[in-house]
């Protein structure tokens, strides 16, 4: 896969994770948006599973606290190694961060939670979503979410989510 093609990719999966999160949450979701990255196993059964060495540079910063609010172009830089990528990404909207004056626009932020592995594109999971190797998720439910916490078209509110609704950092 190209750069370009992962690009491409990257900002198709985007738009479908903003507009699903739209779908689920009452809250304006802005189409600005940066990316977190998180380098993880997909289950216990990977847990010891060592991380490729394109990545591990990433999966320490990940460790220690993420790999937070990029560009998409970042992202690239960080993803694709010559041709191949993490075997498989699970995109959604993880927050959306308001101003706390004029100066500061709401953002969204979108985690990407990726695999230890690189692989070519014959390796890369999620094909039959379209956009290998990006599966794209709804946002988490708040904690103690029940049904009667959505509105009448089944949507919840974000904003009891300490981390869904953050307020500007300094990086």
């Amino acid at each position: 896969m190209t750069a370009e093609e992962f690009a491409r990719r990257l900002h198709e999966a985007t738009v479908r994770a903003l507009a699903c999160a739209r779908e689920l949450v009452v809250n304006e979701v802005p189409d600005e948006h940066r990316f977190d990255i998180v380098i993880k196993p997909h289950g216990p059964w990977e847990e010891g599973a060592p991380v490729d060495p394109p990545l591990m540079e990433l999966w320490r910063r990940s460790r220690r606290g993420g790999v937070r609010e990029l560009t998409a172009s970042e992202v690239v830089a960080g993803l694709w190694h010559q041709g191949r990528v993490p075997e498989w990404i699970d995109i959604a909207l993880s927050a959306i961060e308001l101003p706390h004056d004029d100066r500061w626009r709401v953002v969204s932020f979108v985690e990407l939670r990726c695999s230890r592995s690189v692989v070519g594109d014959e390796q890369l999971w999620y094909a039959a979503d379209g956009l290998p190797p990006f599966h794209v998720l709804g946002p988490e439910l708040p904690p103690g979410w029940c049904l009667r916490h959505t509105d009448a078209a089944g949507r919840f509110d974000a904003g009891g989510r300490r981390f869904l609704l953050r307020g500007r950092r300094e990086r």
